[in-house]
């Protein structure tokens, strides 16, 4: 596949570019489907402990971040080491979707995108990245991105905290 292909650079690539939408669709569906349009401006969302605006306001943040990572990869040498991060990020957040929804057997706002999106550019980012990587560098990023998992479930559970410092 071109897209993995020795020859391929960062910058001709499209695999980088695709985090960001898919990013904006799956909080657009957790926004939405949270009740963020039918709860009280101070209520919490669906399925984390933040109120919308608070909810706007991290993932705001987090998709500038996601954004200045894809550049300052681009600038350091390090693409390959952060779409490995990110496609571990993306993986566990669509496999942690459907497990809750089949857990609470109710549904998970994020569920639908976290199939349909991001599991198969989970997958197909690790699967495509692994050959291009040392063994060590590749396991190394995917713990980091499964650590920076961690942070992200605990800024949904526990992210409101931020707002009353």
């Amino acid at each position: 596949m071109k897209l993995f292909s020795a020859s391929a650079t960062f910058y001709k690539s499209i695999l980088p570019w695709l985090f960001p939408p898919a990013y904006l669709i799956h909080v657009t569906e957790e926004y939405l489907g949270g009740g963020a349009l039918n709860t009280a401006a101070s209520a919490n969302l669906k399925g984390v402990n933040l109120t919308a605006s608070q909810f706007v306001i991290i993932n705001g943040l987090a998709f500038l971040l996601l954004i200045l990572g894809i550049f300052l990869s681009r600038i350091f040498k390090f693409p390959d080491w952060l779409l490995v991060c990110l496609g571990t990020i993306l993986l566990i957040n669509g496999i942690t979707h459907s497990v809750s929804t089949v857990v609470k057997t109710e549904y998970s706002p994020g569920l639908i995108t976290g199939i349909l999106i991001f599991m198969p550019l989970g997958v197909l980012t690790l699967i495509g990245l692994k050959a291009r990587m040392s063994t060590r560098r590749y396991l190394v990023a995917v713990m980091v991105g499964i650590a920076t998992h961690g942070v992200i479930t605990l800024l949904a559970l526990r992210g409101d905290r931020l707002f009353r410092l």
